[in-house]
């Protein structure tokens, strides 16, 4: 079986770290024995657009072509504007460019299938290309976008024209998947299929315990920092712990636009003796930090899934997520992990106190956790949608 990949947020050799989830799944269906090309658009940079972001100047600097972990990657380019604007019709340039280079690969390949991860513009030029090519296409819906479709219908609606006609439609969660059934009006096959994880042995790690220097107590936060991610109202939730428990300390692991942000709130709210800011890091000097902390929170909204869980219980470690997101299907407050409400300096407060004080907790939730969800490799989520593949081509 011959697959081809859109999706703008495969990782490349600049930007390592969006979109691991995509490449993860990508290499699990390799294992599975199917063969795979990815299509990785990178935004056209002309002019002054280097000068908006650090990532705007990476983009520029992206191959066209390059074989990641052994996958052969294409990056075109397309034209994306700053800020969103006319997203609706990023999907027309993106089939442009694309469709040339598609011709020549499918000529040799004949692609089976056309898997697009995510929406605008990756869903809708699947569609295109679908048309041209008399393909069938496949659409997953990871994450944040999915929540600004009610907010903005005019911004995606070719993005509900490409669920709408899409052999099927693979979402993440229950949320996910509600969502799409609540902006859709006749979308063909539905398809629940989770994120997965890499079951990481601790001999493997580099540095088993990053933290086995100290006795105290290691709270981790993980996530590119973005509003949604919540990061600003755990900081000021541990500020209300602070005095209470001397021996806790904070890790703040990610990068993000928000980064210097929330180093300055930390300086203002007078903690920042006991956080500590990672930046970008590789994906295994995060799996040490997770090894090595006590417990893993990330207070976020508008989550989709949320893979960093799923490691983090990998570990055994209790984890703290959000009330109504996407984690909740495996994440049961009290059960296997705990819940806080969204933007709820309170709610956080809560429930970190519960899981400082009682060791006997931590451990509880952290072996529930895991048994919860260690089936939920990246293996095991590659079979469920190569069953979809075979669906769609028995149709």
């Amino acid at each position: 079986m011959r697959i081809l990949i859109l999706s703008t947020m495969y990782p490349n050799s600049r930007i390592f770290l969006s979109g691991v989830f995509v490449r993860e799944q990508v290499k699990a269906l390799i294992n599975n024995g199917v063969e795979v090309v990815v299509f990785a658009p990178i935004p056209l940079t002309f002019g002054g657009m280097t000068f908006l972001s650090d990532k705007w100047k990476l983009y520029s600097k992206v191959p066209k072509f390059e074989i990641l972990y052994d996958v052969p990657v294409y990056h075109p380019k397309y034209i994306a504007i700053p800020n969103g604007l006319f997203k609706s019709y990023w999907s027309y340039p993106y089939f442009f460019f694309l469709k040339s280079i598609v011709k020549m690969l499918h000529k040799e390949k004949k692609f089976d299938i056309i898997h697009a991860h995510g929406t605008i513009p990756n869903d809708h030029s699947a569609l295109l290309l679908s048309k041209y090519f008399k393909i069938p296409y496949v659409v997953t819906v990871h994450g944040e976008t999915i929540y600004k479709f009610e907010k903005y219908p005019k911004r995606y609606k070719n993005s509900i024209v490409a669920l709408e006609n899409a052999q099927a439609v693979i979402g993440v969660s229950s949320v996910v998947i509600k969502k799409i059934r609540n902006i859709t009006n006749n979308v063909k096959t539905v398809y629940k299929i989770f994120n997965g994880f890499n079951p990481v042995k601790k001999s493997s790690l580099e540095n088993n315990d990053v933290f086995s220097d100290d006795n105290n107590l290691h709270i981790l936060f993980a996530a590119s920092l973005y509003k949604r991610k919540g990061c600003s109202y755990l900081l000021k939730a541990f500020k209300q712990l602070y005095n209470e428990f001397p021996d806790i300390k904070l890790t703040i692991a990610g990068g993000g636009p928000q980064l210097a942000e929330m180093k300055n709130l930390s300086d203002s709210l007078g903690i920042s003796e006991r956080v500590k800011f990672t930046g970008t890091i590789s994906h295994d000097k995060m799996m040490q930090l997770m090894n090595g902390c006590d417990i893993f929170i990330l207070p976020s909204w508008d989550e989709a899934f949320g893979v960093v869980y799923l490691e983090a219980m990998s570990f055994k470690k209790p984890v703290i997520g959000t009330f109504g997101e996407g984690i909740t299907d495996e994440v049961k407050d009290g059960v296997n992990g705990l819940l806080v409400k969204s933007k709820d300096v309170g709610s956080i407060v809560e429930k970190l106190s519960l899981l400082i004080k009682s060791k006997e907790l931590r451990i509880k939730l952290g072996n529930a956790g895991y048994q919860s969800i260690k089936q939920l490799t990246w293996e095991n989520s590659a079979s469920e949608v190569l069953k979809v593949y075979n669906d769609v081509l028995n149709k």
